[in-house]
């Protein structure tokens, strides 16, 4: 099927548009293919309406329609998409071209036509007109003026589209979020165009947001008056100068840009109702409703009655806005602002207007900053653009040549970083001398995180996998794997995070960190991940990745630099990853948060950016729907089994050496060469990284109810025990021994809280396990009431601007992913019982 979107104008065209352009390849693999035949600035077909309406500007280069029926007769696509406003303005000779020229790809069609109340529509292209300094009538004059063109009749213009295509064939949808399916344009066009809007792909693509929202009356009318003269500034005034030049076309974008963000900062008002009288709205509302009641008589799907005036709360305007109603301190400021930001103090020359047009031409609705070097003209500026696929640099090339064109010859460098990156003021408004010097930190530090790899001494792996799944793994069998590859093998296994966690903390580490004074605190994370990037092969299981983190709380270093008040809560087992977590900007997320069916996407970029393959073993029988296409897929019949007795050892190097041949084959790995020794080394003995939230008030009233303490496990562990009984004044001492004979010879005390496992105590004293390892129970010796209180809590997690995610839309707890907790808990239990059974018998 091939999918015309007429428009119309004015009403969502630019969001629909720049969502498919933005998920251009993702749509591609849901069989949706927004055709880049025709289409300028990469976004609207605008090319193939030109062609139609024989317009000047057509440029058959570009593409033509002819061109889109050949690539659609050869697409395997089930929908080709084309959009562009421009074809509203067809008439009805160039409808049927249209349809000539297309009718060869052999394809089905659908128009579909977006309409918008008429008293919206006015004051919108009212905006529209005059916010880039285009027209500087007022509102009065522009009303009578387009209630006398042909185009606010919808009706006709729908007809002249259902003569040559049939109204069949013909979709109509107001926008009304009321109206729109899950009250969501983009949601509501796709299913006008015949797509399966529940396919859950289409949630993890980028949606744009409101694309070309109208302004306040306030800016306005201060831009009206300001391209018409009647601004007030005095002749000499830089902006007057600038406007007297009458190039509204070339500068008018760059104040409007300009002026937005001024006019925040002031608090003028956004009301976009104030143009209309009453008899203007009635008017108005009785041409839409008429054209509505047109269509219903033709269309398959009827349109809603639109509401009366008094349904909708109507206000009329007190006064037509004028930039004469503003008060003249407020204009003084609004148009001052506007000259800073457009002009350098010093030299009186443009600064931001190309610089913003470049920014708006090729970035679209990405945050981006143009960095220039004042204090070197002839340095290279450099072009940060926020996305959240900054890890994927494949059209840098494309965007230095558009800019290229743009600016007549100079070279940019286009850099990508993640979100969160662009510092900003308290306003809101971008910091580019905060951003220039992170930017500089951050490419500084780069020679040493990107460095090439070369082949290594030994074939490197480091196995994540739960502790237990490769417990059978031993020398002899990792001999045949380095006898299989040609050379020596170093097998190293750590005790880390999910990945999600790694990610996240590996583009902190390369692009927030270098910003901080002192970076000491993170050493120990930093000499972490150089191990990981010096690994040939990673390995991971669904285990560790996925069962064992789905009831667990897990620290992630904040992007924001904030740490959490629950950061203060959380205990660990002793672990490098977190032995200074107490002092880092730390933020709480629950491994519920983590996401089950985005984890495939978070491990490919995780091997991305630390350019190491990993290979990934699902061995949980309850998570096959999400690790259909991982590696090595033993699946045992019962959860857990790896766990407790390890994964086939043969059968596991065997697979692990022909992926490692493939991985060769490619390029991935670059094999050493010698004898087939094996080096083993096991750098912790934990299952996995453990990590639990201990509660707030259950806490505090244990503090309060003792007068010596004892606590154990690192000192990351609990932070918040420590600033409470320093604060309390209360006596404490920490240590990481758990024998109690040391504890007691260093100083009596009444109460003993483990903030890291540790074995059964042997105490006359009250014992508190915050994380119990062959405790019986969660206290010894306790007194009643501490049975009755509460330890372990479920924090709330952090907002997603906290860390990154490259699938933010899986970032949380699905239905479907409950009942995979509900059945490993209870399968797991089905065979405790019968290892009990077998033990006893």
């Amino acid at each position: 099927m091939i999918v015309i979107h007429i428009g119309l104008k004015k009403s969502g065209s630019a969001s629909i548009q720049t969502f498919l352009a933005a998920n251009e390849d993702a749509l591609r693999s849901i069989e949706v293919d927004y055709s880049p035949v025709g289409r300028t600035k990469r976004k609207a077909h605008h090319n193939l309406a030109s062609e139609a309406i024989v317009r000047k500007r057509f440029n058959a280069d570009r593409g033509t329609l002819a061109d889109v029926a050949v690539a659609a007769r050869d697409s395997q696509a089930r929908q080709i998409i084309l959009s562009s406003e421009v074809f509203e303005g067809c008439e009805d000779h160039a409808v049927e071209y249209i349809k000539s020229q297309l009718i060869p790809s052999g394809r089905e069609f659908r128009i579909v036509v977006v309409i918008r109340e008429l008293m919206e529509l006015i004051t919108s292209s009212y905006a529209q007109k005059i916010r880039y300094g285009y027209h500087t009538y007022d509102f009065d004059s522009f009303f009578d003026a387009r209630l006398n063109e042909k185009r606010i009749d919808y009706f006709e213009t729908v007809n002249r589209w259902a003569s040559a295509f049939g109204w069949d064939n013909i979709r109509v949808r107001p926008l009304d979020s009321r109206h729109l399916l899950n009250a969501d344009l983009i949601d509501d066009f796709l299913d006008s165009a015949g797509v399966n809007v529940s396919d859950p792909r289409l949630q993890e693509m980028h949606r744009p947001g409101l694309v070309n929202a109208a302004s306040g009356w306030k800016t306005l009318e201060a831009i009206r008056g300001l391209h018409s003269g009647r601004h007030g500034l005095p002749p000499t005034h830089p902006l007057a100068i600038l406007v007297s030049k009458n190039t509204a076309r070339a500068e008018g974008k760059a104040i409007e840009m300009v002026a937005q963000d001024i006019s925040r900062q002031l608090g003028w008002p956004s009301d976009k109702s104030l143009y209309l009288t009453r008899a203007q709205a009635q008017q108005s509302l009785e041409i839409y409703a008429g054209a509505v009641e047109a269509l219903n008589r033709r269309l398959p799907i009827a349109l809603p009655t639109p509401r009366t005036l008094d349904e909708r709360g109507f206000t009329e305007r007190q006064f037509l806005p004028d930039i004469s109603h503003i008060s003249p301190v407020e204009l003084d400021v609004f148009f001052d602002e506007i000259a800073d930001s457009l002009f350098a103090e010093a030299t009186g020359k443009a600064r931001t207007g190309l610089d913003a047009r470049i920014i708006e031409e090729v970035v679209g609705t990405r945050q981006a900053a143009l960095l220039r070097d004042s204090d070197r003209p002839d340095a290279t500026p450099t072009l940060l653009i926020e996305t959240n696929e900054f890890y994927d640099q494949s059209d840098q090339g494309q965007i230095k040549t558009r800019i290229k064109k743009m600016t007549g010859g100079e070279s940019i460098d286009v850099q990508y970083v993640p979100p969160g990156f662009l510092r900003r003021k308290r306003s809101g408004q971008l910091h580019k001398l905060a951003t220039a010097r992170a930017w500089s930190a951050v490419a500084a530090n780069r020679n040493r995180t990107h460095l090439p790899k070369g082949p290594s001494r030994r074939l490197n792996v480091i196995s994540l996998a739960f502790g237990r799944t490769l417990r059978l793994v031993g020398r002899e069998h990792l001999t045949t794997l380095a006898g299989s590859i040609g050379g020596p093998v170093l097998f190293q296994t750590m005790c880390l995070p999910p990945t999600p966690i790694l990610l996240s903390d590996s583009v902190f580490l390369e692009y927030f960190l270098p910003a901080i004074s002192d970076p000491s605190p993170f050493d120990g994370l930093v000499a972490l991940f150089d191990e990981l990037r010096s690994a040939d092969i990673i390995i991971v299981d669904d285990i560790a990745e996925l069962q064992w983190p789905m009831r667990r709380f897990y620290p992630i270093l904040s992007h924001q630099m904030t740490r959490s008040d629950d950061a203060e809560l959380l205990i660990y087992r002793e672990n490098a990853y977190v032995s200074r977590h107490n002092e880092l900007p730390v933020a709480v997320i629950g491994g519920s948060r983590l996401g089950v069916e985005s984890r495939d996407i978070v491990i490919d970029v995780l091997s991305n950016i630390l350019n190491v393959p990993i290979f990934r073993i699902a061995a949980t029988k309850a998570l096959e729907e999400y690790t259909s296409d991982w590696d090595y897929r033993p699946m045992p019949e019962l959860v857990g089994a790896p766990g407790m007795s390890g994964l086939d050892p043969d059968a596991f190097t065997g697979a692990l050496a022909e992926w490692i041949s493939r991985k060769a084959n490619d390029g991935s790995i670059k094999l050493p060469t010698g004898e087939g020794t094996v080096k083993i080394a096991r750098k912790s003995e934990q299952l996995a990284f453990d990590c639990m939230a201990a509660d707030r008030e259950g806490l505090s009233r244990v503090l309060d109810s003792f007068s010596r303490f004892r606590i154990t496990g690192p000192r990351s562990s609990g932070a918040f025990i420590d600033k409470y009984l320093k604060a309390a004044g209360k006596s404490y001492v920490r240590t990481d021994s758990n024998e109690m004979e040391f504890l007691e010879a260093v100083e009596p005390f009444d109460c003993l809280i483990a903030c890291g496992a540790i074995g059964p105590v042997n105490t006359t004293a009250t014992a508190v396990a915050l994380m119990p390892a062959g405790w019986s129970s969660f206290t010894v010796n306790a007194p009643a009431w501490l049975a009755e209180i509460r330890l372990n809590a479920h924090p709330a997690v952090c907002e997603h601007d906290q860390w990154y995610s490259p699938a933010p839309m899986q970032n949380r707890f699905t239905i479907p992913e409950r009942e995979i907790v509900a059945e490993i808990t209870r399968l797991t239990k089905e065979q405790r019982v019968q290892r009990a059974a077998q033990a006893e018998a």
